[in-house]
């Protein structure tokens, strides 16, 4: 199912994990329309903005499937309103980049999360279809599995 110009639905509900635990990842068509509307509103024109492909990492999770991987009870994955994605070949300061050009557009989201793990950094986008969307931006870093989080947008 495409659900914008640039994403289709299996790209969110892809994961290494659901196939080696065989978990069902299959959304509800309530997801489906969470994840349309993240597509439709955020992820569409941030592509349109930067340019350039950018790969989902994590997408819809099911309940299953954010328990398997230690997501929170309240991720907003499990309700289809957020993805992880990267940008190949742009490094550190280039995903830096497209945190702060997603920040300052007016490109609408709940949260905008600039994480870094010490080996690779990605970021997390969500968008809130029903209810407000409080344009909060965070960087996560990670100690040992266990995030941090600062306000900002921070290398």
């Amino acid at each position: 199912m495409q659900l914008t110009n640039n994403f289709w639905l299996n790209e969110f509900t892809r994961s290494a994990t659901a196939e080696a635990k065989g978990i069902d990842n299959t959304p509800t068509e309530q997801h489906k329309m969470a994840l349309q509307a993240l597509c439709v509103a955020t992820l569409q024109p941030i592509r349109e903005l930067i340019n350039v492909p950018m790969i989902v990492t994590s997408g819809y999770r099911g309940r299953l499937l954010n328990i398997e991987v230690g997501g929170s009870e309240t991720s907003q994955h499990a309700k289809g309103e957020a993805c992880d994605f990267i940008v190949e070949g742009i490094g550190k300061v280039g995903m830096m980049r497209v945190a702060e050009r997603i920040r300052d557009s007016i490109i609408p989201f709940d949260q905008l999360i600039f994480e870094d793990d010490g080996d690779s950094v990605w970021i997390h986008i969500s968008y809130k279809r029903i209810g407000e969307n409080r344009r909060e931006c965070l960087t996560a870093r990670f100690n040992n599995g266990e995030a941090s989080y600062e306000v900002g947008i921070n290398m």
